[in-house]
């Protein structure tokens, strides 16, 4: 059955007593502007939805509404942290918001807390989704701790022992020689390759446990690849092209990637 304007009314007219005019006239409003794209069931399905959706937004006589509104929104409006910074299928990016973020902008911090960047890519990159991310993975600092699933320390030999997580290597541009390279760089130290995601390192010098937890302190932070200062990147993207947002700066050195 075609709907025409008349039956839109008269279905309409059935439900005035159920919502208030002004609802009924909006309702009536939307109803008519896309007629051609309605059909009688799908009519009835939106009628009966708008009724359970004001019946579920009605509240008992005399309830304190004020009260809950003002409670709602009192403590997040005061601390000034009502809007969030949010990617959709992401964790959340590490920003300093409210009134923390306002005192640094009064205050004309040289160092913010949580800089971030905005990097446009060329015409090259910025059209490809995959070239996009050979550049995120060029600026974003990977140490150790990021590709490792566990550390252990043998107190007893003076080792430590990488459990490396080949997936996010894999995923890093990244192989499990590329981290045994880097860690036997490090001065006074034997590193070697037990299999192929276990690293043993060795102290040179004479057990001290002091020693082997600051070593342990440093392998972890020990750079794989990367720049300096930028501990995350997130590819979004804008209208038509692919960005990257960045958690930490260190624009000197971004500016020479290629």
């Amino acid at each position: 059955m075609t709907l025409t304007i008349d039956v839109i009314n008269e279905k309409i007219n059935q439900i005035t007593d159920r919502l208030p005019p002004l609802i009924i006239e909006e309702l009536r409003e939307k109803l008519i502007k896309y007629l051609d794209k309605l059909s009688e069931n799908t009519l009835t399905t939106i009628i009966n939805k708008v009724i359970s959706a004001y019946d579920s937004a009605q509240v008992e006589p005399c309830e304190a509404v004020g009260t809950i509104a003002a409670q709602s929104i009192g403590e997040p409006g005061t601390q000034m942290t009502l809007r969030t910074f949010h990617f959709a299928g992401i964790r959340e990016l590490n920003v300093t918001l409210g009134l923390p973020r306002l005192i640094e902008i009064v205050d004309a911090k040289k160092n913010p807390s949580t800089p971030q960047m905005t990097i446009y890519l060329d015409e090259n990159h910025r059209y490809c989704l995959e070239k996009a991310k050979e550049v995120a993975n060029r600026i974003e600092q990977i140490t150790v701790e990021n590709v490792t699933s566990s550390i252990e320390t043998d107190l007893l030999t003076g080792t430590l022992i990488v459990n490396l997580d080949l997936d996010v290597l894999e995923d890093k541009g990244l192989t499990p020689d590329d981290v045994r390279k880097t860690l036997s760089k490090i001065r006074n130290v034997d590193v070697t390759m037990e299999d192929t995601q276990r690293l043993i390192i060795q102290l040179s010098s004479s057990l001290d446990f002091v020693k082997l937890q600051r070593l342990r302190d440093k392998v972890l932070s020990t750079k794989l690849k990367g720049i300096t200062g930028i501990t995350r990147v997130v590819i979004r993207k804008q209208q038509n092209e692919w960005v990257l947002l960045t958690e930490g700066s260190n624009l000197a050195s971004v500016l020479t990637v290629k």
